[in-house]
């Protein structure tokens, strides 16, 4: 049950250094399928300007971060529920990340410190002020207290920003001691190990260190 995940990562994703206004959820869950052809919500929390965002499995099976802005237009970002995309039955670290860039908007679906879904929206959405859960908050169901899903949830933090690279790091980490190691083996390991290989050439701009 608690098996090594395949390596994965997304070089650009290393590139994100600093945080962005945006939103940001991580959960240490294990994913059940309801047998439902429906929506089946993790969460879904909501501002007191109308904006929202959530997770849930689609009615095909598919882990869903989506996001609404203040004027009611939704975006979603689906990922796979596979042993290479979200695993299914097992424990894990998931992180949906939205951060507001000085040109476009950036959403992200990470499991644990591996990054298994992007997608790039060529504007700046409206979040309002990104006090998450002022207007509501349903765990295990959506605002209305429906869809309900099949989780096994053992922590759920909220941020107003997207992590920079370093602080999603050790996020994972925290969340994988906490839970006493049982999300699987760290394999952010080899990324991170990686990403500092990275930020040392940046340093010495390719040059051998002395």
């Amino acid at each position: 049950m608690f098996g090594w995940y395949p390596i994965q990562y997304t070089t650009k994703s290393w590139l994100n250094l600093k945080s962005s206004p945006g939103f940001g959820a991580w959960a240490v869950l294990i994913l059940n399928d309801a047998k439902a052809v429906r929506k089946k919500y993790v969460f879904e929390v909501s501002t007191s300007e109308g904006a929202g965002a959530s997770f849930y499995l689609s009615a095909s099976d598919h882990f869903t971060m989506s996001i609404k802005d203040v004027r009611g237009d939704v975006y979603p970002l689906e990922a796979e529920t596979s042993f290479d995309g979200i695993p299914m039955h097992e424990p894990i670290i998931v992180g949906g990340e939205v951060g507001i860039r000085e040109q476009d908007t950036l959403m992200t679906i990470y499991v644990g410190e591996s990054e298994i879904g992007r997608r790039i929206l060529p504007f700046r959405i409206d979040l309002g002020s990104r006090n998450w859960a002022r207007g509501g908050a349903t765990i295990g169901a959506d605002s209305k207290g429906e869809n309900c899903g099949a989780f096994v949830l053992s922590d759920l933090l909220l941020f107003n920003s997207a992590l920079d690279t370093p602080t999603r790091f050790k996020l994972v980490e925290f969340l994988h001691n906490k839970n006493g190691g049982r999300t699987g083996p760290n394999r952010g390991r080899l990324v991170r190990a990686l990403f500092n290989a990275m930020i040392l050439w940046r340093q010495t701009r390719g040059k051998p260190v002395e």
